[in-house]
């Protein structure tokens, strides 16, 4: 069955995503398209390093184009906030990417962006899941649609870097000398930083950059386990810190100089302490509900309203088109800024991100030590576990036989109430911390998040919650 998940259909090459289903999937694209008045905008089309992907790119032009929607196509691999800026830029009725993100290489997917440039709503996926099948799909000859100028070539990233620079003091940026190691895990985010400051004091040195279907045997997440050879060479280089982008660019994953790994939740929180200290900006704060307390002391610490989604870009997208957005993020290493486009960027929180240490001179583990001194200490950790269909059902069952908060203990520790946004997060009594367990939206994965004071505490939780529910 094709469902659209958090963000975007996606499943297993051969299997599940083959020509037929995509086939289907982009004619009921182009059916809800023709429904709305912006169709005549046309569509951009991106494809990530996946296997194929430049193959269903083509197609998904080819459908497009034969149901008379103008396609700008991109010209080669790019990110998703790339396609997502030329929705924006050009004024078009939506985007679609070939891309499953972070999954394992066996899986490829599509993501379509609305109008506004930021992750289909609930509503429009209902639209177009509605659609499925309805209609044979159309199909046009690639080169015919280039022919009969329904489809055109661009170049997508020119434009885009422009723009994404002009967010930071990016002259002090590139006189800097920072040194940086930058990890595209072989996919689309290749190039990007290196264009940037090819002719700067600020010295990338690219790793894993040429483009790999397989992206170099790891899953293009960035997280630490994925992240050693990243840590490696920041110590062999001497470097000041290193970066990495998932396979389609659009969640980030960093490391410090001594090659000490700094999760998502830290980025967010630096990054909010960025914008308000140094930019001077100001904002609500949205938060999936995954992502760490510190988010929560800092946006109560500068008086900024907090609100708090489920797990999903989709709703903190939802958040921003509202307007007075700040900063929007999740756990995943996907983070939005105020006057940007409603999308995760890693390349945009990259540059931020340097500019905080260029303009602070301190490293990533200092500034972090700070507002760790001040707000107290946040360890988190996730542990990802994989199941077969039938063992979801018995997962599902337990969980939703969760009893009351003032009935419940995790590891000894009184559980003061029950978040159900999104899946079950267990907040402990005094101050001891969460812990929460969660169905991944995009794959058979049950994910276990959890946040303590220290490492100790963390596997202690975790173990108790996987000794309740999974044994």
């Amino acid at each position: 069955m094709i469902k659209f998940g958090t963000d975007g259909w996606r499943a297993v090459i051969a299997a599940d995503f083959n020509t037929t289903n995509a086939k289907i999937v982009f004619q009921a694209i182009a059916d809800y398209l023709l429904d709305t008045p912006i169709a005549e905008g046309g569509i951009a089309i991106g494809y990530d390093t996946r296997f194929l992907s430049d193959y269903y790119a083509e197609l998904a032009a080819s459908v497009m184009a034969a149901n008379q929607l103008k396609v700008e196509f991109s010209e080669s691999y790019v990110s998703v906030p790339n396609v997502s800026w030329q929705v924006f830029e050009r004024k078009l009725a939506g985007g679609i990417m070939i891309s499953a993100s972070h999954n394992p290489p066996r899986y490829n997917g599509v993501k379509f962006k609305a109008s506004y440039a930021g992750s289909a709503s609930p509503e429009i996926t209902s639209r177009i899941e509605a659609k499925l099948g309805k209609n044979p799909p159309r199909v046009l000859d690639f080169q015919a649609g280039i022919d009969d100028k329904l489809i055109e070539i661009r170049d997508f990233r020119q434009a885009y870097l422009e723009k994404v620079k002009s967010y930071v003091d990016f002259k002090r940026l590139g006189a800097s000398g920072l040194r940086v190691v930058f990890d595209s895990m072989g996919g689309a985010g290749q190039g990007y930083l290196e264009t940037l400051f090819q002719d700067t004091d600020l010295e990338i040195i690219p790793l894993r950059k040429k483009p790999d279907p397989l992206f170099y045997r790891v899953n293009p997440e960035p997280l630490a386990d994925n992240l050693r050879e990243l840590a490696k060479r920041v110590v062999e280089t001497r470097a000041d810190l290193g970066l990495a982008f998932d396979g389609d660019a659009d969640r980030i994953g960093g490391l410090d100089g001594s090659g000490e790994f700094v999760s998502s939740h830290q980025i967010f929180a630096l990054l909010l302490k960025h914008l308000v200290e140094n930019h001077q900006l100001e904002g609500r704060v949205i938060k999936t509900v995954s992502v760490s307390a510190m988010v929560e002391k800092l946006s109560r610490a500068y008086g900024l309203e907090l609100h708090e989604t489920p797990v999903g870009f989709k709703y903190i997208c939802a958040e921003m088109l509202k307007g007075g957005v700040l900063i929007g993020g999740e756990e995943s290493g996907g983070i939005g800024v105020m006057n940007h486009i409603p999308e995760r960027d890693a390349l945009l929180n990259a540059l931020l991100l340097l500019e905080l240490i260029a303009l602070s001179g301190k490293s990533l583990k200092e500034l972090w030590a700070e507002l760790v001194e001040k707000y107290g200490p946040h360890y988190y950790q996730r542990v990802d576990k994989t199941f077969k269909q039938a063992e979801f059902r018995k997962l599902k069952h337990q969980l939703n036989s969760v009893s009351e908060a003032e009935d419940m203990q995790v590891a000894d520790y009184p559980v003061r109430e029950i978040n159900r946004r999104d899946g079950y997060k267990f907040i402990l009594e005094d101050n001891k911390g969460w812990v929460m367990v969660r169905i991944s939206g995009t794959e058979p994965v049950l994910r276990l998040y959890c946040e303590a004071r220290s490492k100790e505490e963390t596997d202690k939780i975790l173990k108790a919650v996987q000794k309740r529910f999974f044994t």
